[in-house]
């Protein structure tokens, strides 16, 4: 008789904690991103709801039956930026559908010139749940419009994609691709930029483990 293999809350805590240990890249952190992500590192492509999902991982915003209303203030010390948002996610009213959008009025001073803009964000997610795995995908839209920077006035809009795997209701594993349209403008290109750094194409990958009240997660871009 082959022997079985059942792995027990204690092995997949072990796999959490040395998945924790690995090294991962740093990055800027978007302006107008929520306080409340922040407070894990971001680390939450694989947990994000609410307003997170809207920046993180669209297909997030499905993850939880709630509607969710946020608002909040930011302050990014390296360009004196202050972001001012609001958002609203509604996964409640439709199982099958959940939508969220998400608003921040941007300022600030950039190479010494004073800049401000407005940021607007959407996202819908759906998905399929069965007794021990459940998926979800999400697509997200970011428009935005900056008055004064370094290379002039800025404006565009993008796309970001993702998907969430739960197993057992406890391991969840996350990825997301962000700005999928080249949003370079000719001042980019002119300055020898190989992206838009507002906006740079990005892959993120995530997991999180939850045990009752404990949640252990990573995130790698």
């Amino acid at each position: 008789m082959k022997p079985s293999f059942q792995p027990s809350t204690r092995h997949l805590i072990t796999i959490m904690m040395v998945c924790l240990m690995l090294p991962v890249s740093a990055h800027a952190r978007e302006e107008g991103a929520p306080a409340a992500a922040l407070g894990i590192g971001d680390a939450v492509r694989a947990t994000a709801t609410g307003a997170s999902g809207l920046f993180f991982n669209p297909a997030g915003i499905g993850l939880l039956s709630q509607y969710s209303i946020e608002a909040g203030y930011t302050f990014t010390d390296d360009m004196a930026g202050h972001a001012l948002g609001a958002s609203a996610v509604d996964s409640k009213t439709n199982a099958a559908l959940a939508m969220g959008v998400g608003y921040a009025f941007l300022m600030g001073e950039e190479d010494s010139v004073q800049r401000q803009g407005h940021q607007v964000r959407g996202a819908i997610s759906s998905g399929w749940r069965w007794e021990d795995f459940a998926f979800r995908v999400g697509a997200g839209g970011r428009y935005l419009t900056l008055d004064n920077t370094a290379l002039g006035g800025e404006q565009f809009f993008t796309l970001d994609a993702g998907l969430v795997m739960e197993i057992v209701r406890m391991f969840r594993i996350g990825v997301s691709a962000q700005n999928l349209i080249d949003t370079r403008t000719g001042a980019h290109r002119n300055a020898g930029l190989p992206a838009n750094p507002r906006a740079p194409r990005k892959i993120g990958a995530g997991a999180a483990l939850t045990v009752q009240a404990f949640q252990a997660s990573f995130d790698a871009t």
